[in-house]
């Protein structure tokens, strides 16, 4: 039995049926797609970033100090290369514009658009390779300045090194959305030049083989990274938080010694017998 995001009422009893829905459904489909904000990046396998999370956190946070008002954290937004339960693969160069563009990105709690939600709006993104399974796909990275007086809780939380997964919440662009099918019928000619070209990319290879097909994202544009408890795809982690210990201020008063005359002025005024 096959289930698939894309046909969520319906169930297929093997691989063909599948295959003959999506021909019938293509253009329904994707626009279907185009109609979602993205907000999980979601997959039904495990993969292991080299090392432990623990330590990854753990080892980038000093010491706990209470008047800590502000802290830097850096976590994995999305990684490519990922067949996700949506049935997308995000492709090499899908989060390059994002990065480049960075224009009003919000770091959230759990995809809640609300201002008790906001953990911050100082958000910095990059592309960078994180070693998954001993390859390194591309990974849309941010880099968070978090205060406290903005979301006491998730501060703390990030501080306490309990946040340890994410997911992004995103945008289909129409024309870099690839249907890629691994079919020989005729019918789905371009669909398999789609999935010949991208197939190669994909890190999870056994699980997309068993439905035979998947959407290719070539672009989207991503409007906030959240933390979250269960992101659908486990391997988001928090890479770091550095603590940013407050500098007590300098005084900024310049003192003023008055000059002689207004001295000799004042001593006369308080001599001054009224």
């Amino acid at each position: 039995m096959i289930v698939t995001k894309d046909f969520p009422s319906r169930h297929f009893n093997n691989k063909e049926e599948l295959l003959n829905a999506l021909r019938e459904n293509k253009k329904n489909l994707k626009a279907q797609k185009m109609l979602q904000l993205k907000e999980a990046d979601a997959f039904n396998y495990s993969v292991s970033l080299q090392g432990n999370k623990e330590s990854v956190i753990k080892n980038e946070v000093n010491t706990i100090e209470n008047n800590i008002q502000k802290i830097t954290v850096k976590f994995v937004v999305n990684s490519c290369g990922v067949f996700d339960s949506h049935g997308d693969v995000h492709v090499k160069g899908c989060w390059n514009k994002t990065a480049k563009d960075n224009k009003n990105f919000l770091h959230l709690r759990e995809h809640k658009a609300t201002f008790d939600n906001i953990i911050s709006d100082n958000v910095k993104l990059s592309v960078e390779e994180i070693e998954i399974k001993g390859i390194k796909p591309e990974c849309l990275v941010a880099t968070s300045d978090i205060e406290k007086k903005d979301n006491p809780f998730m501060f703390e939380k990030y501080r306490d090194g309990k946040v340890k997964e994410h997911s992004v919440g995103m945008q289909y662009i129409w024309d870099k959305l690839f249907l890629c099918i691994n079919s020989e019928h005729e019918a789905d000619k371009e669909e398999k030049e789609n999935w010949d070209k991208y197939y190669d990319q994909v890190i999870n290879k056994d699980e997309l083989n068993e439905v035979g097909y998947f959407w290719a994202v070539a672009e989207a544009k991503a409007r906030e990274g959240s933390a979250v408890v269960f992101g659908s795809n486990s391997e988001t982690p928090t890479i770091s938080v550095e603590e940013n210990k407050n500098e007590p201020e300098q005084s900024t008063q310049t003192i003023i010694e008055p000059s002689n005359d207004t001295q000799k002025f004042v001593s006369i005024i308080n001599n001054l017998k009224i």
